[in-house]
């Protein structure tokens, strides 16, 4: 299977992907070209077998088109009756008639289904000895661009020279139902999109513009006159649909395929050599990233090797060490069940708090911190409000580590996005080869916990301890009692939405009045976001309160980012 990596620059990621649509643009045009252009050429040569008198003698293979005559007679010096510049009519010494009656009248035949005003060929895509018998020569010249003269059918065609042919050749415009020829038509806007793509200096592209690209792509294959309902474009419609996926992966087929794109869609040889020199600096991320993961996998697997050498010298099956072999591969599998849990349903999040149903994106994306601050006790039973500059300063002072933590913010100011920070630290915290971090050095603080369990009270009001909400929400997690019972000390619950909690009678521990019920023999550190309004309601003490923290929202740094 191929090597599968998520490049470091999204933009990146991007620009392979446009690219790669224009080849799967290419793929579900290509036989619809293919099949429109076998028809006008049996329209052409069937109208001229039926008209010319004797019958044309075809195949002809001996005329040139600087010297072929055409059918129809230029109308005074200078002026061609169809109009078309510089015409072979209007320079008729040392112009001969085809010897096959055939190539002066396909000749005719191209300028008058050329939709521009005036009509302009590109005479110098094809080649004029295979115009009675090769229909994609005939094709060729509607494509008003150089650098098509070898292309042999549709296949070996860019999905710019298909796109060529379709605005420019009036045949074509009977099976396509949108108006190719009016202004900013969808065709030619797609069209223009290679030079968008293949000549940004930084190979970069915003994932909105590529999506937008994408999008105008799967509309031009759905076409409602006849391309919607073609198995082979819709085929490609599917493959452009998978690229708009949020989690876009790019492989080591992908950097094949583009590199194929760039060598079809560029113009000259000079174009591909500097597009092929700046794509291998991409593609030396991959390689790199290959090289550490053969190197990883090759540790893994002596790793594994390992493992199973000691599980073999344990003889007796319930013995102490394997029973704690198998307790820490229950608590890995937990732990990586958290953490696909936590990435695909809490950490995709809306960029606009009050849509919450729009388009998710991922939470490390958009997350912007807010000031927090703490109350700092002084002399004189006097205080004051300091700001937290690292996440040790939250879960450790005056060097001791803070067990009952609380995050107090008025609506709006955030306490459930910080909850969701502490999980996306966490998460990145146990990811395998993760070093990355911020400032505020969340990840380095979270790797002193094996396990984080976020409960969001506004949904556990009839529940009464802490311990049955564990077991009700994550009650799909093995060993999760052994869990709790044995490594409370590298555990953190986050309790999100005090204020929206209640509990019918009062809760059986006079030290927790008004407060989710907590094992005392249990040593969890406990994260709880609250409005203060409630804190005050409660008269939590200070005994219960360690550390109480407070979301000042943004200054003006975070208002900038």
């Amino acid at each position: 299977m191929a090597h599968e990596i998520h490049l470091k620059n999204n933009k990146y990621r991007q620009w392979v992907k446009a690219g790669l649509g224009l080849g799967y643009l290419k793929e579900g045009l290509a036989p619809f070209c293919d099949d429109i252009g076998k028809q006008q050429h049996h329209d052409i040569i069937n109208q001229i077998q039926q008209t010319k008198t004797p019958q044309p003698n075809v195949p002809c293979g001996t005329c040139q088109i600087t010297t072929l005559q055409p059918d129809h007679i230029r109308v005074s010096k200078g002026i061609c009756p169809l109009k078309q510049d510089k015409c072979n009519c209007c320079f008729p010494n040392n112009k001969r008639p085809c010897p096959n009656n055939v190539c002066g009248a396909i000749y005719d035949s191209i300028i008058q289904y050329h939709a521009s005003i005036p009509p302009a060929p590109f005479w110098k895509n094809s080649d004029v000895q295979q115009w009675s018998t090769k229909p994609w020569e005939v094709c060729k010249c509607f494509i008003n661009a150089p650098g098509y003269k070898d292309k042999t059918s549709a296949v070996d065609t860019d999905c710019t020279g298909l796109l060529h042919v379709i605005i420019n050749n009036k045949y074509f415009h009977s099976h396509i139902g949108c108006n190719v020829t009016g202004p900013n038509n969808l065709f030619s806007k797609v069209r223009q999109y290679r030079n968008e793509i293949f000549h940004s200096s930084s190979m970069e592209l915003e994932e909105s513009k590529a999506n937008c690209y994408i999008d105008d792509m799967i509309a031009v294959l759905q076409d409602a006159k006849e391309l919607v309902h073609r198995q082979d474009a819709q085929q490609a419609v599917g493959k452009l649909q998978d690229l708009k996926r949020k989690e876009f992966i790019i492989t080591t087929e992908n950097f094949k395929e583009i590199l194929t794109q760039i060598k079809e869609n560029a113009a000259t040889k000079e174009e591909y050599e500097e597009l092929k020199h700046k794509f291998s600096e991409l593609k030396a991320q991959m390689s790199e990233a290959e090289k550490e993961r053969t190197e990883l996998k090759r540790k893994f697997t002596v790793l594994e090797t390992k493992q199973k050498e000691e599980i073999k010298k344990l003889k007796v099956e319930d013995s102490p060490q394997l029973k704690q072999l198998q307790y820490e591969k229950a608590k890995s599998d937990c732990r990586t069940q958290l953490m696909e849990h936590y990435c695909s349903d809490v950490l995709k999040v809306s960029a606009i708090p009050l849509q919450p149903d729009e388009e998710n994106y991922n939470f490390s994306d958009i997350y912007i911190r807010p000031t927090i601050t703490s109350k700092i006790e002084k002399n004189r039973g006097e205080s004051e409000e300091k700001e937290i500059e690292s996440m040790s300063e939250i879960f450790t002072k005056n060097r001791e580590p803070q067990k009952f933590i609380y995050v107090v913010g008025d609506a709006g100011s955030g306490k459930s996005s910080f909850c969701k920070y502490l999980i996306n630290c966490w998460c990145m915290a146990h990811s395998d080869g993760h070093n990355e971090d911020d400032e505020f050095e969340g990840v380095k603080e979270m790797k002193k916990f094996d396990f984080m369990f976020y409960i969001s009270l506004r949904h556990n009001i009839k529940i009464r301890s802490i311990q049955e909400m564990l077991e009700m929400r994550y009650d799909k997690i093995k060993n999760l009692t052994k869990l709790l019972e044995n490594d409370s000390r590298k555990i953190i619950i986050l309790l999100d939405g005090l204020d929206e909690w209640s509990f019918d009678s009062e809760t059986r521990n006079e030290f927790q009045a008004g407060l989710p019920e907590r094992d005392f023999t249990k040593k969890y550190t406990i994260v709880t976001t609250s409005r203060p309004w409630k804190i005050h309601s409660l008269r939590v003490s200070n005994r219960e309160i360690r550390q109480l923290l407070k979301l000042k929202g943004f200054d003006e740094t975070h208002e900038k980012k």
